[in-house]
């Protein structure tokens, strides 16, 4: 485990039980305690390294942040940066960016199926009480009355759901928010559940509910009392497309009725078919994040990160200190690392990050391009990250000015060689001898890659640990196995909440779907069975035309899914 004492003045001094905030298999944690010791024990008496600022609400933060830069620049100050350039904050934003994506699709297109379904279930309601809607008429009662009571109806339906699907939302916002305490290690997070939060989202249901079953109520309301008195007409079927191109002779006849009575309804069966396709989009996305992430671990961990071990020095060193770590037992392979921290700049954007050397050619750690092969890096020029070409709005052969935030502080103007992707975090590359041109200095290293035995790592572990220029030590082994573990459970139940989504949209549809057409159709299926048709006929006339607007759902299920994936955060 990994321990930085941060000291701060007594009024910012916090008690934390051991284990409070961190789990067992955290390999990094903060011990607190008060700045005076922690001072005298650092011979930093009177000084600090770290300051944290809090701006007024009208303040301008890029003005403040230059000020604090001009003051600090005589002193070592490696420059100031706003919250969201914290590497942390960044990861936090991009996710709270994913959860907004996700609520503004996925809930309409839960409105949208809900009141495709309230439509069906009106109007096949309706259909049914027409007898009951002519006595009414017949006895005083007016129009209005009767949209009221079918209004009123479909309202009360739905207030009633909005009791258990408020309590599971509750919970499953309670289960997330502690989800997301426990994947970023907040301190605390308080779960508070705003009242217009289910009260909106009520309001919202109860008006779609409302306007899918509008059309049913409205043709109800006009039906005059004595049309309403006779039972409703049988449908009138015509020749389909099939038939009038002269394929009927390809299809049986219960094939032929399936695609009649799909052409007979062209929008009901549209809106199924639209559905149905809803609900395999959202199956599609929930296992398109699952496959990123393990197509992103194979690519970060299998091409670029193949070192076992990477060490940080608590300065820059010469390369003798590469033939050192070399002659460690169990060294295999060693690799050198040169990392400058750097401002770009580009016109009047800017942006904080780091410059790593790396050498061509080496097998631990490699620079990919968009096929994944290792890039052969310019002797002169930046690799850039696309996100940070994107932000400078830059491009392979523009000009950026690079100031160092270590050392003499130098500025150079650098041209853009390359743009490359990178799947975790984003930075500069730099051949590593172009990189000591660049700050001036010999052939300098600030960190190594090695590749180990596997049955040396503990050992070598340990003799690195120990050494006073080893500021850090990370283990390839260790990362995937933390990351595994944290975006795991995160996938694991987003996967399961996706699932559930598609099932209950897909079973909604294809359940009512079949149990109107049964009731639309129970006294046609009865009249098949005296002249002859079989059960297992009549059964696939029934389970045919599901299978129809499933299979048609296919197509537009993965073209939807694609579009969500495509612009999916996670891309």
């Amino acid at each position: 485990m990994t321990i930085t004492g941060i000291g701060l003045s007594p009024e910012y001094v916090y008690q934390i039980q051991p284990g409070a905030l961190f789990p067992d298999h955290t390999r990094f944690a903060i011990a607190w305690m008060r700045r005076a010791p922690l001072a005298m024990a650092m011979d930093m008496d009177g000084a600090f390294n770290d300051v944290a600022y809090r701006f007024d609400a009208d303040s301008d933060p890029a003005d403040v942040i230059q000020a604090i830069d001009d003051v600090l620049a005589r002193y070592g100050g490696a420059g100031a940066y706003g919250r969201e350039d914290h590497l942390s904050h960044q990861y936090l934003a991009s996710e709270l960016e994913q959860l907004r994506s996700s609520v503004a699709v996925v809930p309409f297109i839960f409105l949208g199926v809900a009141a495709f379904l309230v439509h069906l279930v009106t109007g096949r309601l309706i259909a049914r009480q027409r007898d009951v809607i002519a006595i009414l008429k017949a006895f005083g009662y007016g129009n209005r009355a009767i949209g009221t009571h079918y209004l009123a109806f479909t309202a009360l339906i739905v207030l009633v759901g909005a009791l258990p699907g408020v309590a599971v939302g509750a919970w499953l916002g309670r289960n997330l928010a502690t989800l997301y305490g426990d994947f970023f290690n907040f301190p605390y997070l308080h779960y508070h559940l705003d009242a217009f939060v289910p009260a909106s989202g009520v309001a919202i249901a109860l008006i779609v509910a409302l306007l899918g079953a509008m059309r049913s109520i409205r043709g109800a309301v006009r039906l005059p009392p004595a049309e309403a008195m006779r039972p409703e007409l049988p449908a009138q079927y015509r020749a389909t497309l099939i038939e009038r191109a002269g394929l009927q002779s390809l299809f049986d006849q219960p094939t032929r009725m399936i695609l009649r009575h799909v052409e007979r309804q062209p929008v009901k069966a549209a809106l199924s078919v639209l559905g149905i396709a809803m609900a395999g989009a959202i199956l599609m996305v929930g296992n398109f994040q699952e496959d990123a992430i393990d197509h992103m671990l194979d690519v970060q961990f299998g091409l670029a990160q193949r070192e076992d071990l990477a060490v940080t020095f608590t300065e820059p060193r010469s390369g003798a200190a590469l033939h050192e770590v070399a002659a460690l037992p169990g060294v295999t392979a060693v690799e050198p690392l040169r990392s400058v921290g750097v401002r770009l700049q580009a016109g009047h954007r800017r942006v904080r990050t780091a410059i790593i050397g790396l050498v061509n050619g080496g097998d631990l750690h490699r620079v990919l391009d968009d096929r994944y092969r290792p890039l052969v890096l310019p002797a002169r020029g930046l690799t850039l990250s696309r996100y940070f070409a994107e932000v400078l709005h830059v491009e392979p052969g523009d000009l950026l000015e690079v100031e160092t935030l270590e050392g003499r502080r130098l500025r150079h103007g650098v041209p853009v060689a390359a743009i490359v992707n990178d799947f975790v975090g984003a930075t500069g590359y730099m051949e590593i001898n172009a990189l000591n041109r660049l700050m001036r200095e010999g052939e300098l290293v600030n960190g190594v890659f090695l590749s180990a035995d596997e049955n040396a790592h503990a050992a070598l572990y340990a003799q690195l640990k120990d050494r006073p220029a080893v500021a850090g030590i990370s283990l390839r082994a260790a990362a995937i196995e933390s990351f595994n573990e944290t975006m795991g459970d995160t996938i694991l139940i987003f996967a399961f909440v996706n699932t559930l989504l598609a099932g209950s949209i897909a079973f909604g549809i294809i359940y009512n779907s079949a149990r109107i057409a049964f009731s639309e159709r129970a006294r046609e299926l009865a009249t098949l069975r005296v002249i002859g048709f079989t059960r297992g006929e009549i059964t696939y006339i029934l389970v045919g035309e599901l299978a129809l607007l499933t299979l048609a759902a296919i197509p537009p299920a993965l073209l939807i899914g694609w579009c969500c994936a495509s612009s999916s955060p996670t891309t």
